[in-house]
């Protein structure tokens, strides 16, 4: 996933930042107060590759969990981890229809669970789901899915929900992160 620099600020970026990478990455959670900020500012003007830090930053958290959590990092095309699961990030947001809209997109080569972080632009949260293969491999074929990607709605009136997604929702971070 590549960031493009936005001067008017990337809403998505600073939440990664801020709500994961800052509290769970090591050496980014060591930084004082002010670094952080000054890394938040930077984050929401695209300067950081924050896929690859979040990849990254569940590696290294999951050991801190125990052995039977450990998310190894992989190299093999279609996995950013060693158990077959591949992390995805997307945004829900408001679209030129005025229709809440996002996708997760760059499917076609994963041949396992994903773990998805997604930038809810409604509650300007963070949500967190996991997707074990056949379950996303259903949702990728229904009618409103084309070209490898799983298409998503929100609903404001009801705060945001992705109905599509509510069966694999994680409470939290810690969450995505051990489930198997």
């Amino acid at each position: 996933m590549g960031t493009v620099y936005n001067e008017n600020g990337n809403k998505n970026e600073y939440a990664y930042m801020r709500d994961v990478i800052q509290v769970y990455h090591p050496e980014y959670a060591a930084e004082s107060d002010e670094r952080k900020q000054k890394q938040l500012e930077r984050a929401s003007k695209g300067h950081f590759t924050t896929s690859f830090i979040l990849e990254e930053t569940f590696s290294m958290y999951s050991e801190s969990l125990g052995d039977q959590f450990i998310l190894i990092p992989s190299n093999k095309i279609g996995e950013d981890f060693k158990d077959g699961s591949d992390l995805k990030t997307c945004s829900i947001t408001l679209r030129s229809d005025g229709l809440w809209k996002g996708d997760i997109s760059g499917l076609k080569n994963k041949k396992g669970a994903l773990r998805v972080i997604i930038y809810n632009g409604i509650t300007e949260e963070l949500e967190y789901y996991f997707l074990p293969y056949p379950d996303w491999q259903v949702l990728l074929n229904s009618p409103k899915s084309v070209n490898a990607k799983i298409a998503l709605s929100a609903t404001p009136n009801k705060k945001g929900v992705m109905d599509r997604l509510q069966p694999y929702r994680c409470i939290d971070f810690t969450s995505l992160v051990i489930k198997k």
